[in-house]
């Protein structure tokens, strides 16, 4: 049993020092911890201090837009949060499925994929295939907003893109091949209350560049953001239908 709770501990401050880091991202940000209720009776404390290291998640996305100025236009109908877990302290890994994704204006033939096999094979047509490492942030004092900041996975100091779009060839005139990489924030309006399903959302491009100027995304080298896309996600482990939040 010793050794567990060590290494709960090891992880949370390995955890905590990661998150220092946004300190230089954005000002005045904080790191966050998720929340649980439950037991019995049930009682309210963090990930760190109930002892859970892990819970895996689920949830699903509505409708939702990549924006990437004067190339493309991608909108997606809704989502699937296919594998994600969040992790004690304010730490999340989450893989997401896009459904329904079509591409907007005078490029609208072209069809997206999520692989190359499927876009040499014609399958699969209309999904996107993300993930990325989320972590938890607080911003301002009155009142305290809670953020997911959205960034690529780093193993042995090398990156992994979120996801690589591929796109139909002929007609299409836009690139086969277009990997989306930097960061990027989703605001949790409700994190602050205890709840089953929590909500995560896109904030305005004037927004996320006023608060955190240097999380941008890029699309095949070109400047892009997401836009309108909302997510509820709740936990699936051994807190199943338990409530959750942060702060």
């Amino acid at each position: 049993m010793r050794q567990g709770r060590h290494g709960i501990k090891i992880l949370g401050l390995s955890l905590l020092a990661a998150l220092s880091v946004l300190a230089v991202t954005a000002a005045a940000a904080q790191a966050g911890e998720f929340t649980l209720t439950n037991g019995s009776p049930e009682t309210t404390g963090t990930f760190t201090t109930k002892a859970v290291a892990s819970e895996t998640v689920a949830g699903t996305a509505g409708a939702g837009t990549l924006l990437v100025p004067t190339v493309v236009t991608i909108n997606c109908t809704s989502g699937d949060v296919t594998s994600a877990t969040v992790l004690l302290g304010g730490t999340a890994h989450a893989t997401l499925l896009a459904l329904g994704c079509t591409v907007e204006g005078a490029v609208k033939t072209c069809l997206v994929y999520p692989t190359k096999a499927d876009m040499e094979a014609k399958t699969n047509a209309g999904d996107i295939t993300a993930s990325g490492l989320g972590l938890l942030i607080l911003m301002g004092t009155a009142p305290v907003k809670h953020y997911l900041l959205l960034e690529e996975k780093e193993v042995g100091g090398v990156k992994t893109p979120f996801t690589t779009v591929y796109f139909s060839p002929e007609p299409c005139t836009l690139p086969l091949e277009n990997v989306i990489t930097g960061s990027t924030v989703l605001e949790l309006p409700g994190a602050l209350t205890q709840s089953v399903n929590q909500e995560l959302k896109t904030i305005p491009q004037a927004t996320l560049e006023s608060l955190f100027p240097s999380d941008k995304l890029a699309f095949g080298g070109h400047p892009a953001w997401l836009d309108g896309a909302t997510a509820q996600a709740h936990l699936t482990g051994a807190n199943l239908n338990k409530k959750w939040g942060a702060e």
